[in-house]
């Protein structure tokens, strides 16, 4: 791994107790290990650092029993505690029964490598799932964990993959509830289940100057290998909307669960009819089911609005 010859897949940066930043990555799907790279400054150059291993040196991953480490997701809690998630799931019932797939959590010693709990399980996965509020929206891959406002959200991506879901828990390491879908990187027109064509979603919350976005990446030009990075931010309720969307969040914040509802977020009902305000021409003459057009901003790889399915709204304060 330090030679460099390996993929990095979906990393994820902490900064330590010294002060320096850790990025945690799997390398391909060729090593079952998760790197670990340091710098002093969260923008690189970062150096190799080593592989996360326990106490007797066994290589987490390598080890008689270990899940298949996959897109680390890493997390300092407020009293120093580091928690490190790993892992990705079957997408189908027959792949579960002869797969090693799980969703873990472990936490981590001072020098951000050693293990100072074992992994555990965490979120359940495609056949474990049953009564537990997460079935048709199983984690796959790709978690990201957030404390705001005293709770833990985990966002993922689940088994329909064009969608991030979103956990929530009063602890880092237990005890998490499906809170519903974030955002869909896919096509959803009146009357129809979102389609998903080609590739799959991964991203994450980040609050900037008191806002929040989900980051995400969404296919194009017909390949799952061609994405483009993609953000949306929260304008406050029904600010620039038409009355009827307007009307919808009002009904939403009031008859919404707390279970449901993402701070500074909040699910919008899926749409079940024609609405003209809520349809956009797309460059190829598609017309484009868009609960909030023109607020999806590509961040790399693209020059207009992003013609993805919104599914969440910024809740005003």
């Amino acid at each position: 791994m330090p030679h460099g010859e390996h993929e990095l897949w979906a990393p994820d940066v902490v900064q330590g107790k010294d002060g320096r930043y850790y990025l945690y990555y799997c390398p391909d799907d060729k090593v079952k290990s998760i790197g670990v790279a340091v710098c002093d400054t969260p923008a690189g150059h970062y150096m190799f650092y080593g592989v996360v291993r326990d106490r007797e040196g066994g290589i987490l991953g390598e080890r008689p029993g270990d899940t298949i480490p996959f897109d680390p997701g890493v997390f300092r809690d407020e009293d120093g505690t580091v928690y490190l998630y790993s892992g990705n799931g079957p997408r189908t019932e027959k792949e579960a029964v002869k797969t090693q797939k799980a969703f873990v959590v472990m936490t981590l010693e001072d020098d951000m490598l050693t293990l100072r709990t074992e992994p555990r399980r965490l979120l359940p996965t495609v056949g474990h799932s049953r009564g537990t509020g997460f079935a048709g929206h199983e984690l796959f891959e790709a978690s990201s964990i957030r404390k705001i406002r005293g709770k833990y959200y985990l966002v993922y991506s689940s088994i329909a993959c064009h969608e991030l879901c979103y956990a929530v828990s009063d602890r880092p390491d237990r005890g998490f509830r499906y809170g519903g879908v974030v955002v869909s990187n896919c096509d959803l027109f009146p009357g129809e289940k979102p389609r998903y064509a080609f590739g799959n979603n991964h991203g994450g919350l980040e609050c900037i100057n008191g806002q929040y976005y989900i980051f995400y990446h969404r296919p194009t030009n017909r390949s799952m290998y061609s994405r483009q990075g993609c953000a949306e931010g929260g304008d406050p309720a029904g600010r620039q909307h038409s009355p009827g969307v307007r009307d919808q969040l009002r009904a939403q914040r009031r008859t919404a669960g707390s279970q449901r509802q993402l701070p500074g977020y909040h699910l919008l009902p899926p749409v079940r009819q024609a609405d003209p305000h809520l349809l956009r021409q797309d460059a190829d003459g598609q017309q484009t089911s868009l609960h909030h057009p023109g607020r999806s901003r590509l961040v790399a790889g693209g020059c207009r609005t992003a013609a993805a399915a919104v599914h969440c709204q910024r809740a005003g304060r």
